[in-house]
């Protein structure tokens, strides 16, 4: 006759493989808080107390455009208030295609500074917006190779 009683399949007491899971959930929901919390504190630091290495790097180059001059065409000083709108939280957006037709939702004010942006070029170029249109994008991605 054969043996009916039921074969473990593990060697390990239910009671503690079972205390051993609730362990490493408890460990690794800790884990979890503690990666959160980190990420929460670095993202509201200033660029000097996230990165201090590179923010010497940038203030150092800084310096250097301040007190040179290079005569290179490509190169341009630009004001505060450029420095202020390209570093501003517009580049936390990714507002791929164009005013009205995104990809993306919540563009609406992106949309609104494009075609702000298209208006002012072309009444800095004196064009009639009926003859004439622009693109205000800049070249990257798929448009700059197609343009290519």
């Amino acid at each position: 006759m054969r043996n009916h009683q039921p074969r473990r399949r593990n060697s390990t007491p239910r009671s503690t493989n079972s205390s051993s899971n609730n362990y490493k959930r408890i460990a690794s929901e800790q884990s979890l808080e503690a990666r959160r919390a980190a990420v929460r504190s670095w993202v509201n630091q200033p660029l000097r107390m996230a990165d201090p290495d590179l923010f010497n790097l940038m203030e150092k180059e800084k310096q250097r455009q301040f007190k040179g001059i290079e005569l290179i065409a490509s190169e341009n000083f630009v004001c505060q208030a450029v420095m202020e709108a390209l570093g501003s939280h517009l580049t936390n957006k990714y507002p791929e295609g164009m005013p009205g037709a995104r990809y993306y939702v919540g563009n609406q004010h992106i949309d609104q500074i494009e075609l702000l942006c298209c208006e002012r070029a072309l009444k800095a170029f004196d064009l009639d917006s009926e003859n004439w249109g622009v693109n205000v994008q800049p070249y990257s991605c798929t448009s700059a190779n197609f343009a290519v």
